[in-house]
């Protein structure tokens, strides 16, 4: 088959193309967001817990009020570290009959009290062996995301955050590279994934040896606080304020590749319906930054499609 490298791959006589298809052709999409956010807590739920979950039920007006004040929903989803029971092992708690909070049938203030109620419904019966990156993977993944209890919370237009509640490392067998894959591979709104974590890092923590969280969390750029300290108010402060999503259209794209410029096609779907490719005077690429800046105003809901072959 004919590859992208200046060589006539399938001995047809024509270099990177093959039945008149450029090997070089390429689809870069982009989400223009929704302003939706959801958020998933992955809560520790073995026999030590019981104080941290009550801090952090606490707070839930700084980790989550920047957000709807913003956004255009938000939905909220708990989840433990037990991998053993069968009716955790990913799947979102349930609690006064609601499986995740949604601030469009709560109201914000519903989705606040339902927030702190569950976080502490979490318990501390859960299983001892804390598996809390398999439970984060697990509730993204078919099939509880999509026909199983957890469907219905995850958006693929909406922006994504984890936060992590935990005092003990994670035990886990996968290397921790395949859960950066797979947060990489979700598909989400136009913000980046972001993980964050409440971990035990200070003196006064039983265990500080939580080099996998970190390392998922670093991989994602997030902030970690010590679980330990008395009050969570500055780190879910902090968490709340990064969380935000957008609440406006971006209109600039950075492309992963680069394109000839004489190739480039810009085609915007549009949420309320129907599509368009763009004339060249609507959208400016800028080789400095290999970007595209799309002139027309957008629409939360939009998506934006570039095609351009490879130079």
């Amino acid at each position: 088959s004919e590859s992208c490298d200046g060589s006539d791959n399938d001995c047809d006589g024509v270099v990177d193309a093959s039945n008149g298809i450029s090997a070089c052709f390429t689809t870069e999409s982009f989400p223009v967001g929704t302003g939706d956010l959801d958020v998933l807590l992955v809560i520790d739920d073995s026999g030590s817990m019981a104080p941290y979950q009550s801090d952090l039920s606490t707070v839930t007006d700084e980790l989550l009020t920047p957000s709807l004040n913003v956004a255009q929903s938000v939905h909220v989803g708990i989840v433990t570290t037990d991998m053993v029971d069968p009716l955790r092992s990913g799947q979102l708690l349930e609690w006064n009959g609601v499986r995740f909070a949604d601030s469009l049938v709560l109201g914000d203030a519903g989705l606040l009290a339902w927030t702190s109620g569950a976080i502490t419904l979490a318990g501390t019966a859960g299983n001892f062996v804390e598996t809390g990156l398999d439970a984060m993977q697990a509730a993204l993944s078919p099939p509880l995301v999509t026909t199983g209890v957890n469907a219905g919370f995850y958006r693929p237009d909406a922006d994504l955050a984890v936060i992590l509640l935990t005092d003990e490392p994670d035990q886990g067998g996968s290397p921790t590279a395949s859960y950066i894959v797979g947060l990489n591979f979700i598909q989400t709104g136009p913000g980046p994934v972001q993980v964050h974590g409440f971990l035990p890092l200070g003196p006064s923590c039983g265990s500080t040896l939580v080099g996998r969280y970190e390392a998922v969390i670093n991989a994602f750029g997030g902030q970690t606080y010590d679980i330990c300290v008395p009050n969570y108010a500055a780190g879910a402060s902090a968490i709340g304020q990064s969380i935000v999503p957008m609440s406006s259209p971006t209109q600039l794209y950075s492309l992963q590749g680069v394109p000839d410029p004489a190739t480039l096609e810009v085609t915007v779907e549009y949420g309320a319906g129907g599509s368009a490719t763009l004339s060249t005077s609507a959208w400016i690429y800028d080789p400095t930054n290999n970007s595209v800046e799309v002139i027309p105003s957008l629409s939360l809901g939009d998506s934006v499609f570039i095609t351009y072959d490879f130079l």
